[in-house]
């Protein structure tokens, strides 16, 4: 038997009564898509699933599988909200709210819809947490009043931010807010579900986040990381996760 991890012991001692600790992805996007079908909406009529965890351990590749998960269980779609305003024509090498999705029926109100959306569209090496005001006023607010979201964003180009337009985002059923941060506990009283997802070695996080965004980030990342355990360490996100999930 594999032995529990020290972090997955302290969570246990503070995390909701029902919490399911220490899975692997398989088994928490499981756990984590039946929670959300057996509790309410708390966001207006909207579903607010948060995908929160240090940097590194696999939250943008978790989100996108949970929300086509959810979407099976509750016969409905997921969609990918647009960029709009941007105007360049630029590819962007972060952003998981742009990847590719089942394409939307041609009366997507007749079935329910599910869409993702990650704070890296708002974070920056200088502000890389303190960009809530900006998503609760232009994306949890209307979706919350039933009406469309415009959310304003950076683009990530060779890894450094730029002015990315905006990203609508139409009334859904479920919208899982993907990134660091984003269970925060400013947001814990119109959440559904908040998994949290972990590797418990940071330096296995930073040499992943490194993978990912290149050599060239590692001072940046490696901030970026003493930054968001601070965040973590007053918040106590963990602590109130309803699934924390262990990547290999």
């Amino acid at each position: 038997m594999t032995a529990e991890h020290p972090t997955d012991r302290a969570a246990r001692r503070t995390a909701p009564d029902s919490a399911v600790i220490g899975v692997d992805p398989a088994a928490g996007i499981a756990a984590a898509a039946h929670l959300v079908l057996a509790r309410p909406a708390r966001l207006g009529g909207t579903r607010l699933v948060a995908v929160d965890g240090p940097s590194g351990s696999g939250k943008t590749s978790l989100a996108v599988p949970l929300a086509a998960s959810i979407a099976e269980l509750m016969g409905g779609d997921v969609i990918s909200p647009q960029r709009t305003g941007d105007g360049r024509g630029a590819p962007s090498d972060r952003g998981p709210s742009e990847l590719s999705s089942p394409p939307v029926p041609s009366d997507p109100a007749a079935r329910p819809t599910i869409a993702v959306v990650s704070t890296d569209l708002l974070a920056t090496w200088e502000h890389p947490l303190d960009w809530w005001p900006l998503l609760q006023d232009h994306l949890l607010a209307p979706l919350a009043a039933g009406v469309a979201a415009d959310l304003p964003v950076v683009r990530w180009i060779s890894g450094n931010p730029r002015p990315g337009g905006s990203v609508h985002v139409p009334p859904v059923d479920v919208l899982v807010l993907e990134g660091v941060s984003s269970g925060r506990a400013a947001v814990t009283d119109r959440l559904t579900v908040l998994v949290w997802v972990e590797v418990p070695d940071p330096t296995q996080r930073l040499e992943r986040a490194v993978g990912r965004d290149g050599e060239a980030m590692r001072p940046f990342l490696a901030r970026w990381q003493h930054d968001e355990d601070a965040h973590f360490r007053s918040d106590g996100t963990r602590g109130r996760a309803d699934v924390v999930i262990t990547p290999p």
